[in-house]
């Protein structure tokens, strides 16, 4: 192997540890703990409207480029907290959020997929398993260093599917969130 050739491998690996560890400096962690409101209506169909709600987590990783911040998120609901055992509401989604990070603010839109099951009517043994794309406008407050309150409207994005119907999702989150830049 020529000199040459191994002075151009050393200068590529040292390019890539340097933007390795860029990648690091500009990235943040985000956890949020909160509560979610939605009314779930199914369009043209025979059980009509219901409101759900339950405890929402969430986790992301994103990177901040010249306060231009751009993530990757995972959240989920839960309620009553034995609802994976005893029947209820549960939910988990992931997608990407892009916003802009001002002194103690940080607006967001995100995108997402998001499935959920529930018992749509309390005295039905039929468990509902629905899915499609969601839309969050949101913004999280900075009150201390690292921690703050958030709020997000979230909507279907046209509407969520299972297969004997379609479902229209709405709704309002509500969370502490620490994030970690």
């Amino acid at each position: 192997m020529s000199k040459g050739l191994k002075n151009t491998q050393k200068l590529v690996l040292q390019a890539l540890l340097v933007c390795s560890l860029a990648q690091i400096a500009l990235a943040y962690d985000s956890f949020k703990i909160g509560w979610s409101n939605a009314n779930l209506s199914e369009q043209k169909g025979s059980y009509g409207s219901k409101n759900i709600s339950g405890i929402l987590f969430g986790l992301e990783r994103g990177w901040l480029y010249d306060n231009l911040v751009v993530a990757a998120y995972l959240e989920g609901n839960v309620w009553p907290l034995s609802a994976l055992s005893e029947g209820g509401y549960y939910s988990i989604g992931t997608g990407g959020k892009i916003g802009y990070n001002f002194t103690h603010t940080l607006p967001y839109i995100a995108l997402g997929a998001e499935y959920m099951s529930l018992y749509y009517t309390d005295k039905s043994d039929n468990q509902k398993n629905i899915g499609g794309l969601v839309a969050q406008i949101g913004a999280d407050f900075r009150l201390a260093d690292e921690f703050g309150l958030g709020i997000a409207l979230k909507s279907s994005v046209p509407d969520m599917y299972r297969n004997d119907g379609r479902y229209r999702l709405f709704g309002v989150i509500v969370y502490f969130v620490y994030q970690g830049f």
